[in-house]
């Protein structure tokens, strides 16, 4: 019993290892995304507008990391200039 009980553990291990291999090349592919999404130069309203949802969709994930608020001036006033640039967007 002693054996299936270790050699369970060991699955386990291995699987938890296998996840954690896999949310990190989620969060490395993210971050490349955000790199390329920052590179290219919005020059009309909609690259203005993707770019603006995307920042809407990570900023608060930062703010929390950060421990920022939502309510400090500075945040709330990208949240408005992101929201108005995001009317409309599809993407």
């Amino acid at each position: 019993m002693f054996s299936a009980e270790w050699e369970q553990s060991g699955e386990t291990a291995a699987q938890e290892s296998i996840i954690e291999q896999k949310i990190n090349d989620i969060a490395n592919n993210r971050y490349a995304v955000i790199d390329q999404i920052t590179a290219c130069a919005a020059s009309t309203m909609a690259g203005f507008q993707a770019k603006a949802k995307v920042i809407k969709s990570i900023l608060p994930g930062s703010v929390d990391a950060f421990n920022l608020t939502n309510d400090s001036e500075e945040i709330r006033l990208v949240m408005s200039l992101m929201n108005d640039l995001a009317k409309g967007c599809t993407v």
